[in-house]
């Protein structure tokens, strides 16, 4: 059973946390202004980090709020309360390692669908049909919202110029 000290500290942590995050909020929240959000009608270098900034400010002042209005819990829970939880958080660990690593030699799309897969497969475990489709979606609508509607260049990888070039 957990004392009230323990609980005391665990609140303690989480209030601690939660203030640390919100003044990270705060600094991203001001550091972008110097920079703008939008400028002629086109969003510029600062948009995203002040939208960040404010929904991480957001999210810190809602856990205070559930913090300070939750009853102390008398339940002793694990580390990680799930039998695969150190498992999981290693193959996610690794495989965004891996991600970052190969995505300029095999490129977005290619690499994001694997990247997805393995996901799916290794740390959800659902079937392959629905690891393809997510995988799929997911790379192809990033695609669309990056390359094609934020006009951001990603890596094309080997497979693209190796297509380019046939069909040139």
């Amino acid at each position: 059973m957990m004392s009230q000290f323990d609980l005391s500290i665990r609140r303690t942590r989480d209030v601690w946390s939660s203030l640390v995050c919100l003044a990270v909020g705060i600094l991203f929240t001001l550091g972008s202004i110097q920079y703008g959000d939008v400028r002629g009608g086109v969003p510029s270098a600062g948009l995203f980090p002040f939208i960040g900034g404010l929904m991480l400010m957001g999210l810190s002042v809602l856990h205070l709020i559930i913090l300070f209005r939750r009853k102390a819990e008398n339940t002793r829970q694990k580390f990680f309360p799930q039998p695969y939880s150190a498992r999981n958080i290693a193959l996610v660990l690794i495989s965004l390692f891996a991600y970052q690593t190969v995505l300029k030699y095999a490129g977005f799309l290619v690499v994001t669908c694997a990247f997805m897969m393995f996901l799916l497969k290794a740390v959800k475990a659902v079937k392959w049909i629905t690891a393809v489709c997510w995988a799929v979606t997911t790379a192809g609508l990033s695609y669309l919202l990056f390359e094609v509607w934020l006009q951001v260049q990603l890596p094309s990888g080997i497979l693209w110029r190796w297509a380019d070039g046939i069909l040139k």
